[in-house]
């Protein structure tokens, strides 16, 4: 009989096998992203500290010592996908609609995070504030943008050339374009409000569904 949880012995070379030997419900041999993994990592590196990852060309010992500068991740299901978010300590590295690798652990960051998004997917109007946020590979204008857009709040909406006039550069809507675009904080930052200004939706990273969701979300109709 397999179990789940509880003490099993498995060979270390199985864990790190190229290629897929077991795959059930219970139990996937080799573990996926095991280098993200502390609860792999941590009796590993007590038994067998020196074995080398076949393909990462680490030692248990390296890969273990440098989870604490992995993020830790988690995911949430919305109606048009599921929506990523990282964090490191008190701050948050990235959200995004596409997967992000890390840590899947938690701490108080992540905990609250998680609680106001869902509360927010389900309707309620929360702002996501007080939040740190990795910023240090922004440009100091694109900073300025961000912090900005976040005081528009729950079911307002704002124009790219308004968001433009805002942030010093009257002319620069192709600039708010692009930093909207490559928004490293989607929902955080919140620029699925920004619109064009004979009112249509405009585009959007995670693509115009996620933006149509969002928007419906805070009352708009479109």
């Amino acid at each position: 009989e397999t179990r789940r949880w509880g003490e099993r012995v498995i060979d270390i070379d199985i864990l790190f096998y190229d290629e897929i030997i077991i795959e059930e419900a219970e139990l996937k041999i080799p573990h996926p992203e095991i280098q993200y993994r502390e609860f792999v990592l941590k009796p590993l590196q007590e038994i067998y500290p020196d074995f080398v990852h076949p393909t990462l060309k680490k030692t248990i010992r390296e890969l273990f010592q440098k989870l604490p500068d992995i993020p830790l991740v988690a995911s949430l299901k919305a109606q048009p996908g599921r929506f990523f978010f990282a964090v490191k300590e008190d701050k948050i590295i990235r959200t995004s609609f596409f997967k992000i690798k890390g840590r899947m652990e938690i701490n108080p960051t992540i905990l609250r995070l998680k609680d106001e998004l869902e509360r927010y997917f389900h309707g309620e109007k929360i702002n996501f504030e007080g939040y740190k946020l990795e910023e240090s590979g922004l440009s100091l204008y694109a900073r300025r943008v961000y912090k900005l857009l976040r005081r528009v709040r729950w079911g307002e909406t704002i124009t790219y050339k308004k968001l433009a006039e805002l942030s010093g550069k009257p002319d620069g809507q192709r600039a708010i374009g692009r930093l909207m675009a490559t928004n490293p904080f989607p929902i955080i930052v919140p620029c699925h409000r920004v619109i064009r200004t004979d009112g249509e939706i405009g585009g959007f990273g995670g693509g115009v569904e996620w933006k149509k969701f969002l928007l419906r979300l805070e009352g708009h109709n479109f």
